[in-house]
């Protein structure tokens, strides 16, 4: 009796691996994968940028069968980790992930894989590589440039500005600040005079706009993290009086060029979040059925720059070649 007890241990352990085996070698047909749940994990849907990434990632993968459940983490990292869990105990295949911190997300992603999991990382990447099997984001480098090159020709190369850094810790964050600074510390005669982290929030960068403005009611220009940033950055230009002020942002959301064409908000550069999403998705199957995605691990999708001359063709973080 105990004899058959090990046996069918045994058995059962040989499953397993052979299980794990065949999703790390990408056995599934295409016709094993319907139903198969994909998990997507985003930070808060009370911003229009993630509900567009959620939404477009679960369009995305119902189309190609596959039953999906979005979540969100609402900027909480121990929320996020919580999610991870579920995904894995409710049994999904892959995920897509929109990480809340460039490390500290690392270990979540690690314990899916160790699950048998697949991640594909979306809009923000990890400081790492060999954990999801692809993180694909936008240029936030060479968009980020060229709607600072917006800046300086509308500030007239010249003149103090603040800037509404995102989140410490998130990658994007850094990239874009870093990327406005390599524009615009060309010229010597523009001074950056105080950095806020506003943490990519409505109420924080309107609040932070207020003080600066009382503080340096000389500025002439603010640089923002994202388009939130910028709506609160601007509406507190306006509750001031300063309409003057030429302000900045990043992500192409509808409301920000709602404001480019009413002559508020001058630039933006485009996050195009629904097209990494369809990738992922389409990467998620193809790795699940062959083993590879055929790209490298990181990928870069164009950050277009948006402003009067094209905001016609910007609509739900898309933009019409």
């Amino acid at each position: 009796m105990k004899f058959n007890k090990w046996i069918a241990l045994a058995l059962t352990l040989l499953l397993l691996a052979f299980s794990c085996t065949a999703l790390a070698e990408g056995k599934y047909t295409a016709d094993e994968l319907k139903g198969k749940l994909i998990y997507i994990i985003t930070d808060t849907q009370q911003n229009s940028y993630f509900v567009a990434e959620a939404e477009g990632a679960k369009a995305a993968a119902e189309a190609m069968g596959f039953t999906a459940k979005i979540t969100s983490y609402e900027s909480d990292i121990t929320r996020e980790a919580e999610l991870c869990d579920a995904a894995i105990a409710e049994g999904a295949v892959a995920i897509v992930w929109d990480v809340a911190d460039s490390d500290a997300s690392i270990a979540s992603v690690q314990k899916a894989k160790d699950a048998g999991i697949i991640t594909v990382c979306t809009s923000r990447e990890m400081n790492t590589t060999g954990v999801a099997i692809a993180q694909i984001v936008a240029d936030n480098a060479g968009g980020s440039m060229g709607v600072a090159e917006k800046f300086v020709e509308a500030m007239g190369e010249q003149g103090m500005y603040v800037e509404l850094y995102g989140m410490t810790g998130d990658n994007n964050s850094k990239v874009r600040s870093d990327s406005y600074h390599s524009v615009i510390d060309q010229y010597t005669d523009m001074e950056c005079v105080a950095v806020e982290v506003s943490n990519f929030s409505l109420t924080e960068s309107y609040s932070d706009t207020e003080n600066l403005l009382q503080t340096y009611p000389e500025i002439k220009g603010i640089v923002t993290a994202n388009d939130t940033e910028a709506l609160g950055a601007w509406q507190a230009c306006v509750d001031a009086g300063r309409t003057d002020i030429i302000v900045i942002g990043n992500d192409g959301s509808d409301e920000v060029g709602a404001s480019i064409k009413e002559g508020g908000i001058l630039a933006t550069a485009l996050q195009p979040c629904v097209k990494e999403t369809q990738m992922a998705i389409q990467q998620i199957f193809a790795y699940l059925t062959t083993g590879e995605t055929g790209l490298e691990e990181k990928q870069l999708c164009e950050s277009p720059v948006i402003d009067a001359s094209n905001v016609d063709k910007l609509s739900g973080f898309s933009f019409a070649e």
